[in-house]
């Protein structure tokens, strides 16, 4: 007998009368999805006794109870991920003969798509058989995609053959068995939750209504509703409903059976029920207005995704604080959920509100399985740096995060790759890098780098010895390498302590999540031992399909809480009870959600299967029922209250409310509920505490963010975050306490030169670097800071030793050259650790460097000798304790000091006085500007010439005058002429390429002791008949014009030390051009996230001054003599 029930949860209350009447062996089947609230709603309508009657069956759990008394449950059946393997080996075997699909037939969509197709053709009882038969009868009249198909669904059953069943044959054998056996016979069929039927599904439903005692199909359907003109029209919303009706009825008729029909449908009658009205009028050619006020459905506008996420979820804690709901009566709905899971589970989460989604998660995107797939990639990419360490910060590698961060350092600073990884020998390079010593510390550090570097690579390793790249090897063998590599790296052990670790936090979802990974990993090596047995592979060949098999994987978890709030797609939300429905996303164009039917096959080559008499899916076309159901299923699910919302933004898009949504506000009469202000915010601790932060010292905030601010005040747990973010806009941003200046920087605040430039050039770059003391990682190399080190070290030991053994004068040229280069060559020794272990490249630089460094010596040497001024002192240093003491500047909160090492102090004894300049080695391209110092950079030449000028009589036993300032290039000389210059015009191009900048006094006696000659090779000054050439040159400067400029400085030094002790660290970097600012090579660019483009950020412009108009501002004329101004 067949019984047709009409009516939602008519299923149920019939259950519960046949319970009452003592009727057991009662079963209920169920679409897959829906079987947890089946089970839910059954005990909630029946009782806890009802498992004594009434089973819930899938027909999958159909098949295993069958199969468990009939025989066949143990076969091995594949699950996705094996039937995913199954389809590359099939693809595999017919690829030469396929001639309409290219390589993008082995990417995972495109396979999971011929795994659907199959499915499809298998639910719709089409065999291979029958399928290739059609198409080499009509072959040359079909596409030729179609013949490809016919040959992979040959390929794909031969791959099965009978070691392993498909799942998608699992209805045609239970078809099979429930005709031969007598299951059925004695048993009470109901079916509900099903809106259509595939053909095998209708068999199994004959078959019990020919063997069991009764059928009762349900439907959450008013048959009334049948009655308009459109009901059995293919674009109705009741067409699907309307053709399986009819479908039971045929197949009750065709055996003998006996139908009743019962419409258990129930609409408040007691009062007028607007979502009543709703029911019966939505999809009506003709609807009827409501008459009365409607206060259950809402219509509500939103800015943006987030928003509207938030303004629903301010709503359910409304409604559950105010109106007494539980958070398990709503039901929160989507046309896509894709487009805002990330924003729900963001939301709810910080808004504390239990939630629960059927939706399986990809366990790709899980660090365990990401630790996984990036062990391959790391062999298969021959230990890529992305790779390691993509592997390494899944967490799942064994090693802490601070031996991870150690390792990342020094193979960043190496660039280590490849066989440097797995090599038996020990790196032995310097952490540090060319810049630092290699000392006892550094040695220590390498030690651990090492002991690190093999605990990791141990795994890989043996992996590789097994298993050796391109090595063809029978599947199997692999397969069990690999698995004893994921043991023996510890991803088993790790994901057993993560999943303890998130049942101690309460986080049960992912402990939840966590308990299957491992069992998930081993499930699909099972897979592959199974299906690929003795296949012949190599590594890369089993590692691509693994990967594939890992991409298909998912986890799904039970719901943490009873009462949560269910979302989810509308399509999978439409069969569950709800007193509160809200539906968000409703734009044009997503709702009604558009029909899903990714396919193999276009809707022509569908048309063309139909005309042929193969029974599958129809045309995309034909289907726009199927989005009407979800609409009029969704919209009607609600029993108290539906909530409507729409974002009127998407990805920077306008949008507008879904035509289903405007027909609902004309049919009630509605108005649009703009974007809600704050106030949505003030619903949840955790938003409205973040609201009261905005308030936080802030007089124009808005009224609701005071009141929060008041209202977390008062309470004990949250008073010391308030008082910190108070302090905090007390200071604003950019700026730090005076607590926080002292403990950053000192009680006394401390420059050096360089210090001083960066305070000038940014002070929020000064703050990350000298404050926080941040380091960018850098890459050992010789760049500009190794090179200007190394060029400092080899002046600096060849002067002295040049000097200790008489002077320039009494050494040869190849002597001196011989000295510099035994210091280049202990160097790379004492610092570099020598270059046996040092790449061919790093070997190549370092010898032109050497040659560099001895070319650079030979000019100073030749300076030395045409000059009058002899070096008094090689890398002078000034500080506490050093042989000069530091340079004090300012008083109170102004007052600074400065420390530093001068690279070279020059002197010339004339008339009883000790004349001096301080020579400063660039191996960059910077020179001596005075729009530099009006701006307050490169200061230190002076503040070391005027310092020792101070200092000069205990330095040196005799007063001392500051005779100037010199910057010597030290690199080699870049000019540009054409090939076949001449030695002297050659020569006169170095001369000007190596030519010093700085400041000289104007004193033609000093200018003649420092280069003699009229004619100055060195010095950036000439002497002429008529006297010093250049007047007005940047490069002179007599004694009033050197005091004023040491005015000047002091009145820098001061305002940078009341910045300092004033606690700003607000970015305001320099700009002198489009190829010139100081964000171009800010190592913190990214930390300050200063953007000149936003209207806020500004940076300063260091305009460009002549000397005249430096001198000018700084009080005199270019001259010397005294400004009118």
């Amino acid at each position: 007998m067949l019984e047709l029930l009409y009516g939602k949860n008519s299923v149920y209350r019939k259950i519960k009368e046949a319970m009452i009447r003592g009727v057991t062996d009662q079963i209920l089947i169920v679409p897959q999805h829906y079987s947890h609230e089946a089970e839910r709603m059954l005990c909630e309508f029946c009782g806890d006794s009802v498992s004594l009657y009434c089973e819930v069956l899938t027909v999958k759990r159909l098949a295993d109870r069958v199969f468990g008394e009939l025989g066949g449950l143990a076969e091995e059946v594949l699950d996705e991920s094996g039937r995913m393997l199954a389809m590359r080996l099939a693809i595999r075997s017919v690829s030469e003969k396929l001639k309409s699909f290219g390589e993008q037939i082995n990417k995972p969509e495109y396979l999971q798509n011929l795994v659907r197709l199959i499915d499809e053709f298998k639910t719709h009882g089409i065999s291979c058989s029958q399928f290739a038969q059609t198409v080499e009868e009509n072959n040359g009249l079909i596409s030729g995609k179609l013949v490809d198909l016919s040959l992979i669904y040959s390929a794909y059953d031969s791959v099965l053959g009978r070691n392993v069943k498909d799942p998608a044959d699992l209805a045609a054998r239970l078809i099979e068995k429930l005709e031969e056996g007598d299951y059925a016979v004695g048993k009470t069929v109901y079916i509900g939750g099903f809106t259509e039927f595939t053909p095998q599904e209708l068999e199994i439903i004959r078959l019990f209504i020919l063997k069991s005692n009764k059928v009762t199909a349900a439907f959450d359907f008013d048959p009334t509703l049948m009655n308009e003109d459109s009901a059995d029209q293919i674009d109705s919303a009741f067409y699907g409903y309307v053709k399986s009706i009819e479908r039971l009825r045929r197949i009750a008729l065709s055996t003998g059976s006996p139908i009743s029909e019962e419409n258990l449908t129930e609409y408040d009658q007691s009062k007028v029920n607007p979502l009543a009205h709703l029911r019966r009028n939505l999809f009506r050619s003709d609807p009827a207005k409501y008459s009365s006020q409607c206060k259950a459905i809402s219509l509500h506008a939103a800015s943006d995704r987030w928003e509207e996420v938030e303004q629903a979820a301010s709503e359910i804690i409304r409604l559950c604080r105010d109106e007494n709901y539980r958070y398990k009566d709503i039901v929160v709905a989507f046309p896509d959920y894709n487009l805002y899971s990330g924003i729900v589970e963001a939301v709810f989460e910080a808004w504390n509100i239990p939630l629960f989604s059927d939706r399986m998660d990809e366990i790709i995107k899980k660090p365990a399985i990401a630790a996984i797939e990036s062990a391959i990639d790391v062999i298969l990419r021959n230990f890529s740096y992305n790779d390691v360490f993509r592997y390494l910060k899944t967490g799942l590698a064994g090693i802490p995060y601070e031996d991870c961060c150690r390792l990342e350092n020094y193979v960043i600073a190496w660039n280590i790759r490849g066989r440097r990884w797995t090599s038996k020998e020990k790196w032995t390079m310097n952490p540090r890098g060319f810049s630092e010593p290699f000392d006892e510390r550094a040695e220590r550090e390498l030690d651990r780098i090492n002991e690190i570097r093999s605990r990791v690579m141990s795994p890989f390793v043996r992996l590789i010895e097994r298993a050796p790249a391109g090595k063809v090897l029978p599947a199997s063998e692999i397969i069990t390498a690999f698995y004893d590599f994921l043991t023996e790296a510890g991803v088993d052990s790790e994901i057993r302590k993560k999943h303890r670790l998130y049942i101690e936090r309460r986080e049960l979802k992912l402990a939840d999540e966590y308990a299957q990974l491992w069992g998930l990993v081993c499930d699909a090596l099972d897979t592959c031992y199974t299906i690929l047995g003795q296949t012949p592979m190599d590594f890369a060949e089993f590692a691509g399909i693994f990967k594939l098999l890992l991409g298909t994987l998912t986890v799904g978890t039970i719901p943490v809480s009873l009462d949560s709030v269910a979302v989810g797609d509308a399509g999978r939300m439409r069969h569950r009870n709800a007193k509160c429905v809200m539906l968000l996303g409703t734009c044009n164009g997503d709702f009604p959600p558009p029909v899903d039917k990714a396919s193999i096959l276009t809707d022509e080559e569908r048309e063309e299967l139909l005309s042929l008499g193969l029974s599958i899916e129809p045309p995309a076309s034909m289907l726009l029922y199927r989005s009407l159901d979800i609409a009029y299923s969704i919209l009607t699910l609600a029993s108290d209250k539906l909530y409507i919302s729409y974002p009127e933004t998407t990805s920077g898009t306008a949008r507008t409310l879904s035509y289903l949504a405007e027909s609902i506000k004309d049919m009630f009469s509605l108005e649009i509920n703009p974007p809600a202000g704050d106030e949505r915010l003030a619903c949840a601790e955790a938003p409205c505490f973040e609201l009261a932060m905005r308030s936080a010292g802030i007089s124009d905030s808005s009224v609701i963010s005071k009141a929060a601010y008041r209202y977390f005040l008062q309470r004990p747990d949250y008073r010391d975050k308030i008082s910190i973010a108070a302090l905090t806009a007390k200071y604003g941003i950019g700026s730090l306490s005076p607590d926080s200046v002292r403990k950053l920087y000192g009680d006394k605040i401390v420059l050096t030169a360089s210090r001083a430039d960066k305070l000038h050039t940014c002070k929020f770059a000064y703050f990350m670097q000298y404050g926080l003391r941040a380091k960018p990682r850098l890459k050992a190399g010789l760049d500009a800071p190794e090179i200007g080190t190394f060029l400092h070290y080899v002046l600096e030991k060849t002067l002295d030793t040049v000097m200790q053994r008489g002077g320039p004068d009494d050494l040869s040229a190849e002597e001196i050259r011989s000295i510099a280069g035994t210091v280049a060559d202990n160097y790379s020794v004492d610092v570099l650790g020598g270059m046996s272990d040092k790449t061919a490249r790093v070997r190549f630089l370092f010898k032109r460097l050497k040659n560099t460094a001895i070319r650079v010596v030979e000019n100073i040497i030749e300076e030395l000798k045409a000059s009058k001024f002899k070096p008094l002192a090689l890398e002078l240093s000034f500080g506490e304790g050093k042989q000069a003491p530091p340079v004090s500047v300012g008083e109170g909160e102004e007052s600074i000091e400065l420390v530093g090492v001068v690279d070279r102090v020059d002197g010339w004894e004339k008339d009883g006085k000790l004349y001096i300049r301080v020579v400063d080695y660039k191996s960059g391209y910077k020179k001596f500007d005075l729009s530099d110092i009006w701006h307050g950079l490169n200061l230190q030449m002076f503040l070391y010439l005027f310092a020792l000028e101070k200092y000069g009589n205990e330095l040196f036993g005799m007063d001392t005058v500051g005779a100037g300032v010199l910057y010597v290039p030290v690199k080699d000389a870049v000019y540009s002429g054409t090939r076949g210059l001449d030695d002297v015009t050659v020569r006169s191009k170095i001369d000007t390429a190596l030519r010093r900048s700085g400041l000289i006094l104007r004193n033609e006696e000093i200018v003649e002791a420092m280069e003699e000659g009229a004619k100055k090779r060195f010095i950036p000054v000439s002497i002429s008949k008529k006297g010093l050439e250049n007047a007005g040159s940047s490069s002179l400067a007599n004694l009033e014009q050197l005091g004023r400029l040491k005015d000047h400085i002091d009145m820098l030094l001061r305002r940078m030390g009341k910045a300092l002790r004033e606690g700003s660290v607000q970015a305001d970097p320099y700009y002198r051009g489009v190829r010139s600012d100081a964000c171009m090579y800010c190592d913190f660019y990214v930390a300050c996230r200063f953007d000149k483009t936003n209207g806020k950020d500004r940076m300063r412009y260091l305009y460009p001054l002549k000397p005249e108009e430096f001198w000018k501002r700084v009080g005199g004329n270019a001259d010397g003599s005294q400004s009118n101004d």
